[in-house]
């Protein structure tokens, strides 16, 4: 339901500019609304300055804001123009409860077929009732999502209980933190993540080849108090954001965790309560924290963490490891809830539902199997760089 708050483990390659509001607006592209049509392509691009094929959503990468208001039926239609061969087409949106809606859930295998082959498409049908805040939509085939295919989403309140908190809340103060990997996502496609290429925020960020890479920019009025919306879109790093100078306040939160995420655990369909967290020999059982990510905690230290939801959303439901490659690597399991009552209690998925699994079936080996992509190699990193 709200941003991921990590913190950072690792080297971040990415700076964030907070200019003052005489600069020049930047043109923000129009946002994709709850009724509207996302189109999947890819193109090249060099979001830290070393070009690479990557996944846009209606021609731009970053992949767009999808926005909506509270209560709003959502329609989104999915077209693939995707033309790399390596490159299937799925999303699924984190944190919306689907109730009702559980075949429009999303994840590859468990709720659906990924749409298959250019020019194909896809609807999902949703309402996401009284949830509003900070949420993402990610591919959820493999580890696809790290070409790209991830992005904000906000449902916003007209009545938020926090309105009176701040000055200022549209598109411009959403900030998004994702890594960034030379390889394409079928030659990274393992348990074990890569070194991270570079760090971006909203779309932008640097390595040692290109240092001179232009960085993300946020317009402020000094005395204003801004609501920023921080989202982790990260396939395995974990990010702690702070801002020089000044102080946050944390009004939304998913997780405030301040130990590495080794296995931060996602429940979809569900929010649930952190009865006892990784680490702690304490349970809570009046007012516990209410979450759909937790760290399962450290291994090493044979920590665990333990849960409880109310099983009152039929359907089958994932719950998985939320770094990208250990779900890959087979590490989730589906919770099939009130198995009896799905069929009735869903509004029916549209006929074109049926038809994903045969599409994707009749493709031939080689389009479904993950295979090694050939990617350019960098040129070597200069030495002495001035950051």
């Amino acid at each position: 339901m709200h941003p991921h708050l990590r913190p950072l483990l690792v080297a971040l390659t990415s700076s964030f500019a907070l200019q003052n509001f005489a600069a020049a607006a930047l043109t923000t592209p129009r946002a994709i609304h709850s009724k509207d049509t996302m189109f999947i392509s890819n193109i090249r691009a060099s979001p830290d300055g070393f070009e690479r094929p990557v996944i846009a959503v209606n021609g731009h990468h970053p992949a767009l804001l999808i926005k909506a208001k509270k209560g709003d039926e959502f329609e989104l239609t999915v077209a693939n123009h995707l033309t790399e061969e390596t490159m299937l087409r799925q999303t699924s949106i984190h944190g919306i409860f689907q109730h009702k809606s559980s075949w429009a859930d999303g994840p590859e295998g468990v709720t659906q077929c990924p749409v298959a082959q250019f020019g194909n498409s896809f609807t999902y049908k949703f309402n996401a009732g009284n949830e509003t805040g900070t949420y993402w939509y990610h591919s959820h085939f493999e580890t696809q999502y790290c070409d790209g295919l991830r992005g904000p989403l906000v449902i916003y309140d007209d009545n938020d209980p926090y309105r009176n908190d701040y000055d200022v809340d549209n598109e411009d103060t959403i900030i998004t933190l994702a890594d960034w990997y030379h390889l394409q996502a079928p030659s990274i496609n393992t348990t074990i993540a890569p070194p991270v290429n570079a760090t971006l925020i909203n779309g932008k960020g640097r390595q040692p080849v290109k240092p001179d890479s232009p960085l993300a920019i946020v317009n402020v009025k000094q005395g204003k108090r801004y609501r920023f919306r921080i989202l982790s879109l990260s396939c395995d790093p974990n990010y702690n954001f702070s801002i020089d100078g000044h102080d946050l306040t944390v009004i939304e939160a998913d997780g405030q965790l301040t130990r590495k995420l080794v296995h931060p655990f996602h429940l979809r369909g569900h929010a649930f309560s952190v009865i006892q967290s990784a680490g702690s020999p304490n349970k809570n059982y009046i007012d516990p924290v209410r979450r759909d990510v937790v760290s399962i905690g450290d291994p090493d230290r044979k920590e665990n963490v333990t849960i409880r939801f109310v099983t009152d959303n039929p359907g089958p439901w994932f719950f998985h490891c939320h770094i990208e490659f250990h779900l890959s690597g087979g590490l989730g399991a589906v919770f099939v809830e009130d198995q009896k009552d799905i069929k009735s209690s869903d509004r029916a998925p549209p006929p074109s539902w049926s038809e994903l699994c045969p599409t994707f079936d009749a493709l031939p080996t080689n389009a479904t199997f993950v295979s090694t992509v050939a990617t350019p190699t960098a040129p070597t990193a200069p030495t002495n760089i001035p950051f």
